[in-house]
């Protein structure tokens, strides 16, 4: 099941950000393309996928995530210094 709390104040993170990059930007974003929401627009438009990627990644059970990171583990780390790092319990 979704984690509704992570959701939530990813959401609200990202908004803020969006808010604090429009107070930021509005007036030079006015000078150099004539639009004060140029820079708020991409930024919108980038979070938009992240949003949704991170709403396809919340669907993959961790299990999933746990064994690559386990194959990943066990094909590049050699030495045993460097496999100590990679333990799962």
């Amino acid at each position: 099941t979704p984690d509704y709390l992570i959701l939530i104040l990813t959401v609200l993170l990202v908004g803020f950000g969006i808010l604090m990059l429009f107070s930021a930007s509005s007036i030079v974003s006015y000078w150099e393309n004539q639009d004060e929401l140029f820079y708020t627009k991409r930024q919108l438009a980038w979070a938009f996928l992240g949003l949704i990627a991170m709403g396809v990644t919340s669907l993959v059970p961790y299990t999933y995530y746990k064994n690559i990171y386990r194959k990943f583990c066990k094909n590049t780390f050699k030495t045993k210094t460097l496999s100590k790092r990679c333990k799962i319990s």
